[in-house]
């Protein structure tokens, strides 16, 4: 009896390990191929930069002038604001406005414009990020609110997402009615915090001159960000909208086209629209070979 009972244990200590190392074994292979595709994003971002760079060398050159890249603070998550510098042929002076700022340094598509000398509108609904924001980026004016629909005033209750391993979480963040991408949100924690809304046109009431970049990251809410923007008044000549629909294999409509603009391409989930009646943009597009693509 007793040896059979130890033979019984045994098999049963020999099945548990071997549903551990199954178990174990799936892992594994799960965390090789998010790893794997991790890799495959890095190369593919390396090599749209790769792309864009040797796209201002070409163009710096046709024109006989050097790159004017020094001191510029590239700190995009793919590159996008190396191709609009590009694309606005390294202007040193313009007005930018970028929605959903975060604390004005990290993934920020508009600091490298500030530091060749532009000035600009960030506005970040996160308290604290807002707050960083204004002491990072001196040159800009920096807006504690969202941003809503023509109309829209008071305040709005913002989801903002803490934890999980990648320090991100919180470029998750939005607005109680905006749609949420719950695989993206799975297993983190949420607070809600209570800010101030408004409308992008009452956040530019300080600025009378022309927009020549807008960079919209709202999570969802782009289409009420445009629709709180008088265009036919304001006519940013450059959009950098982040579309998250574009991981999901297509793109939300959002009506620019009948604005007068027109879609150059795509970094990632990033779409770059640019205004039709801009020859100097469309030219420079045309030599980087800027062409609309699906999402890589």
């Amino acid at each position: 009896m007793p040896s059979t009972l130890l033979f019984i244990l045994t098999l049963a200590t020999a099945a548990t390990l071997a549903g551990f190392i199954a178990v174990s074994e799936r892992r594994h292979r799960r965390l090789r191929r998010r790893v794997g595709r991790a890799d495959r994003q890095i190369l593919a971002a390396r090599s749209e930069l790769l792309t864009l760079l040797r796209g201002l060398y070409e163009l710096a050159a046709a024109r006989g002038e050097a790159p004017p890249t020094a001191g510029v603070g590239f700190r995009s998550q793919y590159g996008e604001d190396l191709l609009l510098f590009a694309l606005l042929g390294g202007q040193r002076e313009g007005f930018f406005i970028e929605a959903g700022a975060n604390d004005g340094l990290r993934l920020s598509v508009t600091h490298a414009f500030e530091s060749l000398g532009w000035t600009g509108l960030l506005v970040e609904p996160i308290p604290e990020r807002a707050d960083a924001a204004a002491r990072n980026r001196p040159r800009s004016k920096v807006l504690h609110a969202a941003l809503g629909r023509r109309g829209s005033s008071g305040v709005a209750t913002l989801t903002v997402y803490e934890g999980g391993a990648d320090g991100d979480n919180d470029l998750l963040s939005h607005l109680e009615d905006a749609p949420v991408k719950g695989d993206l949100r799975h297993g983190l924690a949420a607070r809600t915090v209570r800010v101030p809304l408004t409308t992008l046109d009452e956040a530019l009431a300080f600025h009378d001159g022309p927009v020549d970049l807008l960079v919209l990251d709202v999570e969802g809410a782009e289409l009420d960000v445009l629709d709180g923007l008088d265009l036919a008044r304001r006519r940013p000549r450059v959009l950098c909208i982040e579309d998250n629909d574009l991981y999901d294999g297509r793109a939300a409509p959002l009506g620019l086209e009948q604005h007068g603009y027109r879609e150059i391409t795509r970094i990632r989930a990033n779409r770059i629209f640019i205004r039709t009646d801009d020859e100097p943009l469309n030219h420079r597009a045309d030599l980087l070979a800027l062409t609309p693509t699906t999402h890589r």
